[in-house]
């Protein structure tokens, strides 16, 4: 490990995510999907506490704390000791608070994961290092944008209408009025992002990330991902905390057997093992690849919270116990719906390119197809342009129908039928290109991606009207960047 200094502190922030094409086979390595970060950010930041100012109880005489806060829940608190123990990190609760104190949420096995693995690997560094950074304790404080949790109880609880300028007048992190468990999320992937930011932002105190820009170490990518399946308690697909440190790109899974040595020295319960094989996974060479992406100009994500709710996990396992039951006709399926989604992808980056290389020719054919619905936009003039824009339209639409069939094979409701007429309607306003469920899709959210001011204009009226189900627009919107510290 190398400097900075043990009493200084520092920070990360990680985006959360968005799954424009490849829900469901992100689970497969054959296939890849385009995901896309957003500028909704987890921020964690990490402070050595002075000496006097250390109030957690020591277990033992040589036990260290870290103090974990999430001040928007009313139980965000979660208190560890740390003790070392022939240079091996012993990490455990601390004590429950006083009677009469605020009781602390239940443990929390995303932060408690990345606080455990990280001291591992900065153990096997250097332990005398790690224990002057750990000084006389930690605080490592953790805030999220808005977006990552649904606010439309608190505008309700505001006397607020549920718009867009609305949503802009609530204060930044704002307090979520309740409990962690309690938490209603938006499914831009709050966990990812939050391990992600933890572990970037320890891993920056502790010396470990010595890769510039931190989005591009290998190490920091590693202990996310492993950290954050071993807390899910089964191996991922990984894109979501893929986006958290690089940002937008096309993802193509690394092989889940690089994780199983982990999880059978876990279950195995010895910590010198468990140090020695998290350790030897991290420091190796995954097979995961990405693909970097940039959203063509004038193309604009936008996100809809539609607040209806859907259980992910049980989509997945109604997705996989139909793939096992009907290996033939999924496999066909899911062959014709990469095809489609590489399409798009590539769709989109040709777009970028005929920006390139004409801007003005470019920026008046998008105008024109601004101006139109997108199943208009055929009978405009023939341009390379327009005919790209054409393209990535009717192939997205049959991206839709795809998982439709999936929906209707599988009986879990991926695209289901409320979400479809939601998504007919998006679809029907001029100057939109691409309107889909993301990720596992279900009832959690929609996203659209619009080709100016007035569609997104249109499209937020569209959402404030409907009333099949309500839909509380997200302020994020694509930004590329990926894990960041100060």
């Amino acid at each position: 490990m190398g400097s900075p200094p043990a009493s200084a502190s520092a920070s990360a922030s990680a985006p959360g995510k968005v799954l424009l094409t490849g829900g469901y086979l992100v689970l497969d390595r054959r296939f890849s999907g385009l995901v896309v970060a957003v500028d909704a950010r987890f921020s964690v930041s990490v402070s050595v506490v002075p000496a006097s100012a250390t109030t957690t109880p020591a277990t033992t005489p040589a036990a260290v704390p870290i103090a974990v806060r999430s001040p928007q829940f009313t139980d965000g608190a979660w208190d560890y000791a740390v003790t070392l123990v022939d240079g091996l990190p012993h990490l455990s609760p601390a004590p429950a608070p006083a009677p009469g104190a605020h009781s602390p949420a239940r443990r929390n096995p995303f932060v408690e994961t990345a606080l455990l693995y990280v001291l591992l690997v900065a153990a096997a560094a250097s332990a005398s290092e790690l224990a002057e950074r750990l000084g006389s304790g930690l605080t490592i404080t953790v805030l999220a944008d808005n977006d990552f949790y649904s606010q439309a109880a608190d505008l309700q609880r505001r006397g607020l209408p549920v718009t867009v300028e609305a949503l802009k007048s609530l204060p930044p992190h704002n307090a979520t009025h309740g409990p962690v468990s309690a938490v209603a999320k938006t499914g831009l992937g709050s966990s990812a992002a939050m391990t992600t930011a933890v572990i970037a932002a320890l891993c920056a105190h502790f010396g470990l990330a010595t890769t510039t820009p931190i989005a591009e170490c290998d190490l920091v990518y590693n202990l996310a991902q492993l950290a954050h399946c071993v807390a899910q308690g089964k191996i991922g697909s990984g894109f979501d905390v893929s986006s958290a440190v690089r940002g937008s790109h096309a993802y193509r899974r690394f092989s889940p057997a690089l994780l199983d040595p982990v999880f059978n020295a876990a279950a195995a319960g010895d910590l010198p093992a468990l140090a020695a094989t998290v350790v030897s996974v991290v420091r190796s060479k995954w097979d995961w690849d990405a693909r970097p992406f940039v959203m063509p100009k004038r193309l604009s994500l936008m996100l809809g919270d539609v607040a209806a709710g859907s259980n992910t996990p049980q989509l997945v396992s109604k997705v996989l116990a139909w793939r096992k039951a009907q290996p033939s006709e999924s496999e066909a399926l899911w062959t014709r719906l990469d095809a489609l989604n590489l399409r798009v992808q590539d769709g989109l980056g040709r777009l970028t390119e005929l920006q390139t290389l004409d801007p003005a020719a470019y920026d008046a054919d998008v105008s024109a197809c601004a101006a139109a619905p997108a199943d208009r936009w055929a009978s405009l003039p023939t341009t390379p342009v327009i005919g790209c824009l054409v393209d990535i339209y009717t192939t997205f639409q049959g991206v839709r129908a795809c998982l439709r069939e999936m929906t209707d094979a599988s009986t879990a409701p991926i695209e289901p039928v409320e979400q479809s007429r939601l998504l007919d309607a998006c679809m029907a306003v001029p100057g939109v290109l691409m309107a889909g469920v993301p990720g596992a899709g279900g009832y959690d959210a929609i996203f659209c991606i619009v080709l100016s001011d007035d569609a997104r204009l249109a499209v937020h009226s569209l959402w404030s009207s409907w009333t099949e189900t309500r839909v509380v627009p997200l302020l994020c919107a694509e930004a590329h960047a990926g894990l960041l510290t100060q």
